[in-house]
């Protein structure tokens, strides 16, 4: 199927949109570790779920995380957006990962920086946003 994701079945509907999402550190450095990465992929999954949307794909770098979110296209996504931040700041602080500790210490609260990048289309013009985003972010090397 390629690129293609299975498609929602719906009563009448069928729906298949994908939205590309980068969140970026507030401080910048070694924030993540795979460890921490692979925390952040459970947690952005079940807040996935609880918006009946389908966690597709999470990696990361050293301070930055990017995901792949199947959804309807009647999402709510700020909504979505805002509670994969705040919740996913609030259990990554609570666990064993020094440097998300050091980051939140160094912006004054703050784990994720308030920009990310929100993309959906053809996977070309994706991998060019989302490169270009996390560059320009100042981004660092992939994990």
């Amino acid at each position: 199927m390629g690129w293609f994701m299975q498609l929602r079945a719906g009563r009448q509907v069928r729906v298949d949109v994908t939205v590309h999402l980068v969140f970026v550190t507030k401080a910048a450095g070694d924030v993540f570790t795979r460890d921490a990465v692979e925390d952040l992929r459970v947690i952005f999954g079940d807040i996935s779920r609880s918006f009946d949307c389908s966690l597709t794909f999470c990696a990361g770098g050293a301070d930055w995380v990017r995901l792949a979110v199947e959804c309807a296209p009647s999402l709510d996504l700020p909504a979505l957006i805002n509670s994969l931040k705040t919740v996913s700041s609030r259990l990554l602080r609570k666990a064993p990962h020094d440097g998300v500790r050091q980051a939140v210490l160094v912006a004054k609260g703050a784990l994720w920086s308030p920009s990310y990048l929100a993309v959906a289309g053809p996977p070309r013009d994706v991998e060019h946003s989302v490169l270009s985003f996390i560059e320009g972010q100042g981004g660092g090397r992939p994990l």
